[in-house]
């Protein structure tokens, strides 16, 4: 049997689906509210690629009984809403307590990656039971002295039959049961040590998880970046644009637009911060950050620019000489005709012979797109020995092993030359760093344009202020 899963018995399945008492057939995916401050929650088994589950119950502000199910996805950043709650495209099969009894249903990720769409169900068995295993890492276990938090294995088991299933839970003590330690953090503090942690993405604390990548959005001189101590602002990109005929085009004839440089000379920025005294964290002592962003083109030929002509509504759709007369056109260098002139336009374009006396044009807006790459680090001190062959403490060598060379069981390796005595030894402090991984910020589109040119205004960013005026007759005696 496979029927479709918009049953309310299967609504809280999803890792953020709301159901409230009132809604009798919900749907797939509906808006969250959360649960207030303090609301009681009981374990959840894990949903697919999501652990750590919670379900919520309250009474909302008009008395309608309400539950919601949140979990720690791996695809999810409790610290930005704006991250997706799954990857979209996803799917996974899971074995539930359906109205039929014990069911197969599979779940995907909607194309916005806000949460799993209920897909099908197969029935398999009239009854029966279904188990699942997972670790609290809520249920109020201590934190070990290396700054690990353990969880407690639990168990869920349901027993089916069509009509309503009974719930058992059983939990166990902290960290048995195979549950994998979690590394914590404070928020803003790089915990996970790339390199050296296994799956330095994120750590939790106290049941929230953040990210240690670097924390990106529009600030500063255009866009920026927050890692640790230090913040990088990067101007935005302003390409810049040649237009001719210059400073006048006429009705009739050929406008032509092209960016030049293109994606050769974007803005880049970098910037390091000393933190002062330096201080540890997991392991590290740092006294410095550092980082850095560049842009580049999210197409080389920029063939996704996109300009906007500022043509007038009754031209739009008709023909001339290049054809239909569009409302935008694409790429790095177009051609655009237009039929009437500027007379009644903004007063902003560059004037003849006088660039500074403006008059009326047409407000031409160029959108590019890019994306961001960014790169961070940050320094830590540690100690080094270093080792010497010769008393002066100029030729490096290995250091010796004492219990390799003083081992009784193989008296011949005193011979060997890394267990003969050396010239000197020496503890230095080092200055090593720890790199996160590089990583791009993409589809950021970015309006406005240079038009140098334009002398009385020339590192202006914004419309491509573009006079048409019409062609007048010269008569001669």
């Amino acid at each position: 049997m496979i029927r479709n899963l918009s049953r309310a018995t299967l609504r809280d399945w999803l890792g953020v689906l709301l159901a409230c008492a009132s809604l009798a057939y919900p749907s797939p995916i509906v808006a969250a509210t959360d649960p207030p401050p303090g609301a009681p929650w009981t374990a959840y088994p894990d949903i697919g690629s999501c652990s750590n589950c919670r379900k919520y119950a309250w009474t909302n502000q008009e008395g309608v009984a309400c539950e919601k199910v949140t979990c720690l996805d791996p695809d999810w950043d409790q610290c930005n809403n704006t991250s997706p709650l799954c990857t979209p495209g996803s799917s996974f099969n899971t074995l539930i307590c359906g109205g039929t009894g014990i069911e197969n249903c599979t779940y995907v990720c909607d194309a916005n990656g806000k949460g799993y769409r209920q897909l099908l169900c197969i029935a398999v068995a009239g009854s029966g039971t279904v188990s699942r295993k997972f670790c609290d890492y809520n249920a109020g276990c201590g934190i070990s002295a290396d700054g690990f938090l353990e969880g407690k294995p639990t168990t869920i088991s349901q027993t089916c039959w069509t009509g309503q299933p009974s719930t058992t839970q059983s939990v166990g003590a902290c960290g048995t049961g195979g549950c994998v330690r979690k590394l914590i953090c404070k928020p803003g503090q790089p915990c996970c040590r790339p390199g050296i942690d296994p799956g330095c993405t994120r750590c939790t604390s106290g049941g929230e998880t953040f990210d240690i990548k670097p924390v990106c959005g529009p600030g500063g001189a255009g866009y920026q970046c927050t890692f640790g101590k230090v913040t990088v602002s990067v101007p935005m990109p302003c390409p810049t644009v040649v237009r001719q005929p210059f400073p006048r085009a006429l009705v009739g004839q050929p406008a032509t637009f092209q960016i030049v440089g293109g994606c050769s000379d974007l803005p880049t920025a970098s910037n390091r911060a000393d933190v002062g005294a330096p201080y540890n964290q997991c392991g590290d002592t740092i006294f410095a950050y550092e980082g850095q962003l560049s842009w580049i083109c999210s197409k080389p030929d920029q063939s996704d620019a996109e300009w906007t002509m500022d043509e007038r509504a009754w031209n739009v759709g008709q023909t001339n000489a290049l054809g239909v007369i569009p409302a935008t056109r694409n790429g790095p260098s177009v051609s655009h005709l237009y039929e009437t002139s500027s007379y009644d336009k903004a007063p902003n374009g560059p004037g003849f012979p006088n660039l500074s006396q403006r008059q009326p044009a047409y407000q031409v807006q160029l959108k590019t797109n890019y994306s961001l790459v960014g790169s961070f680090k940050y320094h830590y001190r540690t100690t080094e020995r270093r080792c010497y062959e010769d008393a002066g403490m100029t030729q490096r060598r290995t250091c010796r092993d004492d219990g390799y060379c003083g081992d009784v069981k193989f008296p011949e390796r005193k011979n060997e030359w890394q267990c003969r005595p050396q010239g000197g030894s020496e503890t230095v402090i080092v200055s090593p760093t720890r790199e996160l991984p590089n990583f791009i910020i993409g589809d950021i589109a970015v309006l406005g344009a240079k038009t140098p040119q334009d002398l009385a205004n020339p590192n202006s960013c914004g419309v491509i202020a573009t006079p048409v005026i019409q062609s007048q007759a010269v008569l001669k005696p």
